[in-house]
């Protein structure tokens, strides 16, 4: 976690892991395992909620209003680019239609949204 937290770079990273008692060989491939993977549920939620769909991506601007303050933290959490982008589109929720219907009403939607 000190890699994500301070930012190292691997050139730094991997001489700490030699010292553990690794060959270098043996320490990249134990670097490549800090690289964080969300659990299978979260996965299923981007899946759900089309974070990993372009399309909705763009047509719904789900990556709208990222916030750099979100994308530092998950960074020191060893989050990627893509998994933060995923986290955030996968947060949005749909308005129960009845809502839907008033936003429509009061123009804050069109009929093709």
């Amino acid at each position: 976690l000190l890699k994500f937290r301070k930012d190292l770079p691997d050139s730094e990273v991997t001489p700490m892991i030699e010292k553990l008692g690794f060959d270098k060989d043996t320490a990249a491939k134990v670097l490549e395992l800090f690289e964080y993977i969300p659990p299978i549920p979260d996965i299923i939620r981007f899946a759900v909620r089309e974070a990993f769909t372009p399309e909705i991506i763009e047509k719904y601007e789900t990556h709208a209003d990222f916030p750099p303050e979100f994308g530092e933290w998950a960074k020191k959490q060893g989050l990627s680019k893509e998994w933060q982008l995923a986290y955030w589109a996968s947060h949005w929720v749909l308005p129960p239609l009845s809502l839907a219907y008033e936003m429509f009403h009061r123009n804050i939607i069109t009929k093709e949204k």
